[in-house]
């Protein structure tokens, strides 16, 4: 029996084939997202309108709509209600 036996060399492992598409795609991603932060920060003095502005009048707008159309729909509601009500007297209790 041989003490200085070393073990059998074995082909190297290969790596995955998407593991470099993935790492690009993400360098990619991260490049766009930068880009596109970059663009929108550039391009948002420009409106004339500040973004917290735009978002409160947006925010009222639609508390507003939501108030008119629910008491819309409760004044609808209770003159249907009483429309077609009928009556419902209890007898004998």
């Amino acid at each position: 029996m041989d003490t200085n036996a070393t073990p059998p060399t074995g082909r190297r492992r290969r790596r995955h084939p998407a593991r470099r598409a993935r790492r690009l795609t993400g360098t990619a991603s991260v490049i766009g997202l930068f880009g596109l932060t970059g663009y929108l920060a550039a391009t948002a003095g420009s409106s004339g309108v500040s973004t917290a502005a735009a978002s409160v009048e947006a925010t009222t707008t639609a508390a507003t709509t939501a108030a008119t159309t629910a008491a819309t729909t409760a004044t609808t509601a209770t003159a249907a209600k009483a429309a077609t009500t009928t009556n419902t007297t209890s007898h004998g209790s």
